[in-house]
């Protein structure tokens, strides 16, 4: 725990310590001073032991009671962040479209990419850009006949995959994206647990325009790029994707990881946010918008 109430942890055991000590040197000087007054206040500890004990095990175990609580509090918390952390990994910014399929674009094309890329690769807080695009397709896997209805494919540019963490696989190696075949796939323990999957096997995946069998390349371990919770996922690179569904020089979102690792790059976030909203704001529309609000009509 960093915090209680909103002050840090640390300068509340500092100012408890210091009270503690004061208190006690006081009580000290008090006895010495006033012996009688000490006398006074400390006969009915022999008087009545049984409720002087009462007490102290009172202030004991209201005391483990709070320990306790607090001790629940940080594992509750870290539990959570954990699950999120791992979920988002070194994505610390997302970019996706404005648009949808009925007004403007759903996607960012790959010039647009690119130009994005160079802008936010001129920020010094910014380490790295990864393009990515995602569907969700029935699977088989031929060997067993087991099927996924709903499972997450996503893909992302296999040279940008270095900078948002490793791929680690279940027999405890490390993968890339720019490993794979252009027939291979890598999927995420919760797909392997439902296709009853392992490497080598045959992965037919279904999608609008048909049906393409892919070979299991490895089985990864969940978190990161293969983080989906309790949702089974499979990952190839961007280019095969993009064959796959049709959507040659679509991209569906772009991932900024900021400078430093997973929990320390996200002091950058605010700073990086407000580089990236502002340089990727539309001006024409901008201005057009403060045209319209200058007017007397919208002012009255």
């Amino acid at each position: 725990m960093d915090s209680l109430f909103g002050v840090s942890t640390q300068l509340l055991a500092q100012i408890i310590g210091i009270a503690a000590v004061l208190t006690i040197i006081v009580i000290i000087g008090l006895s010495v001073t006033n012996r009688i007054m000490f006398r006074i206040g400390s006969r009915n500890i022999t008087r009545t032991p049984l409720q002087s004990l009462l007490i102290v095990i009172g202030l004991m175990l209201s005391t483990t009671i709070i320990g306790a609580s607090l001790g629940v509090g940080d594992t509750v918390t870290h539990s959570i962040r954990k699950v999120a952390l791992d979920g988002t990994g070194f994505v610390d910014q997302e970019i996706e479209p404005q648009g949808n399929v009925i007004f403007g674009n759903s996607y960012i094309s790959d010039i647009d990419a690119e130009n994005i890329r160079e802008l936010a690769f001129s920020n010094s807080l910014v380490d790295g850009v990864i393009f990515r695009i995602q569907s969700v397709a029935p699977v088989v896997n031929t060997r067993t006949d087991r099927t996924e209805s709903r499972m997450i494919l996503r893909g992302y540019s296999k040279n940008d995959q270095p900078d948002f963490g490793k791929l680690n696989t279940t027999d405890g190696k490390i993968v890339q994206l720019s490993d794979l075949k252009t027939n291979e796939i890598l999927i995420n323990e919760v797909a392997a647990k439902t296709l009853d999957a392992k490497s080598g096997d045959e992965i037919k995946i279904i999608t609008g325009t048909g049906e393409k069998l892919f070979d299991l390349h490895s089985v990864l371990v969940n978190g990161g790029l293969a983080s989906g919770g309790s949702t089974p996922v499979g990952l190839m690179g961007l280019t095969n994707l993009q064959n796959l569904l049709s959507r040659g020089g679509e991209i569906d979102s772009i991932g900024v990881s900021n400078l430093g690792g997973i929990e320390d790059s996200l002091v950058h976030s605010e700073e990086v946010t407000k580089y990236l909203r502002t340089n990727l704001l539309n001006i024409e529309v901008a201005g057009q918008i403060f045209t319209m609000l200058k007017t007397p009509e919208v002012i009255n």
